[in-house]
């Protein structure tokens, strides 16, 4: 397991996720950030990461989200996923209406 941020002085952590994600397949990525915004997350996600977490979660959820993905499970924090929850939700919603 690699954990990463998305914000480095020499670089774009996604190119980062990206040249782990191509020449270490076997290794999963974890992202921590103070980016938890939609986008930052789809793109994340879209490179194939395996969990992403603001940088403020308790050392405790940090264990968790370790263990989660060491087990080959995906993590995401409650509060990336109340971002991405809303977000497609209101794209349902829009959806919806525009049909109507």
């Amino acid at each position: 397991i690699v954990m990463t941020d998305l914000s480095m002085p020499n670089g774009s952590g996604f190119d980062f996720i990206k040249a782990v994600s191509s020449d270490f397949p076997d290794i999963k990525v974890v992202v921590l950030s103070m980016h938890v915004e939609e986008a930052y997350i789809r793109k994340a996600i879209e490179l194939g990461v395996s969990g992403y977490m603001p940088k403020d979660i308790s050392k405790y959820e940090l264990v968790e989200a370790i263990h989660s993905v060491a087990k080959g499970e995906m993590y995401f924090s409650s509060t990336v996923s109340k971002v991405m929850m809303n977000n497609m939700v209101k794209k349902v919603r829009k959806s919806e209406q525009a049909a109507q």
